[in-house]
């Protein structure tokens, strides 16, 4: 077995690779959405991005798309 779950936060928890460390999985405890690691994927998987999160902070390599809505923090 190496899917192991940390609880990073009072109300959060993280799913990990135990052997390498892959941060795989980030899960609110207050809601039933798990969100997945999408660099996790080798092949493609037509997801598509629906809004941007965290966009007070980030650094000058990201490029957002200007079409969808952007948050500093979770919706």
């Amino acid at each position: 077995k190496t899917l192991q779950w940390y609880k990073s936060s009072s109300n959060a928890r993280r799913g990990f690779c135990n052997i390498c460390g892959a941060s795989i999985f980030f899960h609110r405890t207050d809601n039933q959405y798990i969100s997945i690691s999408a660099g996790m994927f080798s092949n493609p998987t037509k997801l598509k991005t629906k809004i941007h999160i965290f966009t007070k902070g980030k650094s000058d390599y990201y490029v957002l798309d200007n079409s969808l809505p952007k948050y500093h923090r979770y919706p």
